[in-house]
């Protein structure tokens, strides 16, 4: 839950007025001030460039997996939908964090990737800028969407099947997709890529630095600050965390009394207690990672916010998107049979088949060296 935590002092902090002279306190690069802070350089190497991308990597697969599965057309329904859109947000949001976060950590703790860093990053994050944070606003909605429909099905079970219908999950996912695009549009003009010379290298590099409109003051009352402090930071931060403690305390609780007398359930309705339980811990998993993200939120109104503070939010943030397969896997007993079923048999039929064939090539192989030997 977080508007990744980037803006400008993560592309761009310690902003230099110099473009990039030698003053007291040394070089600029890009706008920063270099080896500002080995610690903080240290710290967000291992924190993004180690763990969330080694992560984020598994998140990817995982999702990817978790796609695949939903996809399957046995697997259809309203809620498998939103998993799947979910998932797709999750591997929008690790893929741009490892592009805009844990590739440029490792450069400058590293030195490598330069060409990355100064050719292909200026051009391509004013882009991923803004669809980091409309995937980070989607993953939101959509798990409260999850919640909402798990609400329903366990209060109202006769009503689920007419009211959350694939329809109007397609419809609701859309939405949130429109929303989401409206409210970072302006984004997309923020920064732009110039070109500086390298206090190094004295070779031309591109640097991101905000645009005109970034630096607007009008801009900046009315969207950066008036539009964060009452759209942002209430419906995407406070709204949907306090609406989650409660969907997910009720859904507990009729959790829990349904439990009481699983005996005389049918098996239908012991599927859908065993999703519910799953997704409540998708959910309870979406929480504890973003709560570090809220804190944030909150702290900034009080006071500057610790250096240490956005970058740990960020991580578990990335976390949070990575460890959805690994729940489903542990708790959805069809998810792990579909899983089973595509992945597991299909090697299985295939090292069979390996197998059958070299039992004929040794058959075959036996049979034409006794016709030899009976021929001799």
């Amino acid at each position: 839950m977080m508007e990744m935590n980037l803006t400008i002092s993560t592309i761009i902090h310690d902003y230099c007025n110099a473009s990039n002279t030698t003053d007291n306190d040394g070089p600029c690069e890009c706008g920063q001030k270099v080896n500002a802070c080995g610690i903080c350089d240290l710290y967000d190497f291992i924190i993004y460039g180690v763990l969330g991308s080694l992560i984020g990597l598994f998140g990817i697969v995982g999702n990817t997996i978790s796609i695949i599965v939903l996809s399957r057309p046995k697997m259809k329904s309203s809620i498998n939908y939103l998993l799947v859109m979910l998932a797709i947000s999750d591997n929008t949001l690790i893929i741009i964090s490892i592009l805009i976060l844990g590739l440029i950590k490792i450069n400058k703790y590293t030195g490598l990737l330069f060409l990355y860093k100064f050719i292909v990053y200026p051009k391509i994050s004013k882009l991923l800028y803004p669809l980091i944070c409309m995937a980070q606003m989607t993953t939101v909605y959509l798990t409260l969407a999850v919640s909402m429909e798990r609400y329903i099905a366990v209060y109202y079970p006769l009503k689920v099947r007419s009211f959350c219908t694939y329809g109007r999950a397609r419809a609701a996912v859309l939405i949130m997709v429109v929303l989401a695009l409206l409210y970072n549009i302006p984004k997309f003009w923020e920064y732009e890529a110039r070109e500086e010379i390298h206090w190094k290298y004295n070779v031309t590099v591109y640097c991101m630095f905000p645009t005109e409109l970034k630096n607007n003051d009008y801009y900046n009352i009315v969207y950066i600050h008036w539009m964060h402090s009452i759209v942002y930071v209430p419906f995407i931060y406070t709204l949907p965390f306090v609406v989650l403690l409660i969907l997910n305390t009720a859904i507990y609780r009729q959790v829990r009394r349904a439990n009481r007398d699983l005996q005389k359930l049918s098996r239908r309705q012991r599927n859908e207690i065993n999703l519910t339980r799953m997704l409540m811990c998708v959910v309870m998993v979406f929480l504890i990672c973003n709560i570090m993200s809220l804190v944030s939120q909150i702290y900034k109104f009080i006071e500057i916010l610790p250096w240490w503070m956005d970058q740990l939010g960020n991580f578990l943030v990335i976390v949070n998107s990575s460890v959805n397969f690994i729940i489903y896997m542990i708790f959805g007993d069809n998810f792990k049979r579909m899983f089973l079923k595509l992945f597991c048999m299909s090697w299985q039929r295939r090292f069979e088949r390996n197998s059958m064939a070299f039992q004929r090539s040794s058959m075959l192989t036996i049979s034409t060296t006794t016709s030899i030997e009976l021929s001799q």
